[in-house]
C-alpha cells in the first residue's frame, strides 16, 4: 500500500526530505556567535560551541523536518585539491584551542542523536555533500544544504537549495534565481565564475582586473569557460592581456572549485536515516556540560525522523 509513495512515477510519490551539514562551519559559526567568556562552565573550559550547536540542530531539524540528515566532516587538508594547488588554503589562521577543545564533545552529542556523521580521508566535506547531493538528485529527493561555501552554489538545481541564516536568526533559501540574481550566471557556471575571479579565503589566485561583474559578462558573452579561454585574445583592452597571461591558472582553478560527486562513501543516501537516538543520555549530556535549558528539547525533532 505504502509503495505508492515512494515510487517516483506515482502521483502520490513524496519525496524524501534530504539536509545535509557542513559540520566544520556549524562549530565556527557557533564558536564565533556565543561568546566564550559568556559561556564558561568553570575557569578553563567554555561550552558555547556545543550550547550552540545543540540548539542550531534544534532549529533546523525542526524547520527542515528531514526525513535524512548527514553532518560532513574534514578529515585533514591533504587531497586531490592541494595535489593540484599546494598554496590551496595557505594562510588561514589557526583553529583557537576552546574551538579543539569542544570538537568531540559536539560529535558525541551528534552521535547520541543517531545523526550520521561522514567523513573521508583525502576527500573534503564538500565532495562528500555533493555525492550525497547528486545521489538524491538521482531520486529527486528535496535536499537543504547548510554551509557558507559558496562553491556549493554548483549543486543548486530544481531539487537542492543551500541554506543560510538571515538577519532575524531564521534560514534563507538560496536557489537559482538567487544565484543568477546575485552574481549574473546560472549555478552550474558559478565555479567557472570563480575560477575566473579567485577565490581569497582558499588562497585562489584570479585573474587580475576580473571581478564578479566582469567575469559573469565574459561568460555569458561567450557562452561558457572554455569557450571564453580559447578565445582569451579577442578580448580586448588591460583584461584581454590579462586573461590570456592567466589561460592555465583559470583551468587549474576550475579543476580545484569542481566538486567531486563521485566520493567512494562506505554509504548511500538511504543508509543515512538517524538510528537509535539515545535521548536519555542525551539529556546527561547536556545537564554534564551545564546546558539545562536544552534538556528535552531534542525530543519531537529527533523523534519524527525515526
Amino acid at each position: 500500500m505504502f509503495e505508492m509513495f515512494s515510487d517516483i512515477n506515482s502521483e502520490f510519490y513524496q519525496a524524501k526530505k534530504v539536509l545535509l551539514i557542513d559540520g566544520s562551519f556549524v562549530m565556527f559559526r557557533t564558536f564565533y556567535g556565543y561568546s566564550m567568556e559568556k559561556y564558561m562552565i568553570d575557569e578553563t573550559t567554555s561550552n558555547n560551541c556545543v550550547f550552540g550547536v545543540a540548539k542550531f540542530i534544534i532549529k533546523i531539524l525542526g524547520h527542515i523536518k528531514p526525513d535524512i540528515v548527514v553532518f560532513a566532516y574534514d578529515i585533514s587538508r591533504s587531497g586531490h585539491r592541494l595535489d593540484l594547488l599546494p598554496q590551496y588554503k595557505d594562510g588561514r589562521p589557526p583553529t583557537p584551542e576552546q574551538l579543539i577543545a569542544q570538537r568531540e564533545p559536539v560529535r558525541e552529542l551528534i552521535k547520541l542523536l543517531g545523526i550520521p556523521i561522514l567523513e573521508l580521508e583525502r576527500y573534503e566535506a564538500d565532495d562528500i555533500i555533493a555525492t550525497l547531493a547528486h545521489q538524491a538528485n538521482n531520486k529527486s529527493y528535496k535536499t537543504s544544504i547548510f554551509s557558507s561555501d559558496r562553491d556549493m552554489y554548483q549543486l543548486i538545481c530544481e531539487n537542492t537549495t543551500v541554506l543560510s541564516t538571515n538577519q532575524y536568526g531564521g534560514f534563507k533559501v538560496l536557489d537559482t534565481s538567487y544565484v543568477f540574481d546575485k552574481y549574473g550566471v546560472y549555478p552550474d557556471q558559478y565555479p567557472e565564475l570563480a575560477a575566473l575571479v579567485g577565490e581569497n579565503a582558499d588562497n585562489i589566485p584570479g585573474v587580475h582586473g576580473i571581478g564578479p561583474v566582469t567575469g559573469a559578462k565574459l561568460l555569458r558573452e561567450y557562452g561558457n569557460l572554455e569557450k571564453l579561454l580559447n578565445n582569451a585574445n579577442k578580448v580586448g583592452g588591460k583584461i584581454g592581456v590579462s586573461l590570456c597571461k592567466s589561460i592555465e591558472q583559470v583551468r587549474l582553478n576550475r579543476k580545484v572549485n569542481e566538486l567531486l560527486r563521485d566520493a567512494p562513501l562506505e554509504y548511500a543516501i538511504d543508509d543515512l536515516r538517524c538510528k537509535n537516538p539515545r535521548l536519555d543520555e542525551v539529556d546527561e549530556f547536556l545537564r554534564s556540560w551545564k546546558i539545562p535549558s536544552l534538556v528535552g528539547k531534542f525530543d519531537k525533532v529527533v523523534k519524527n525522523m525515526v
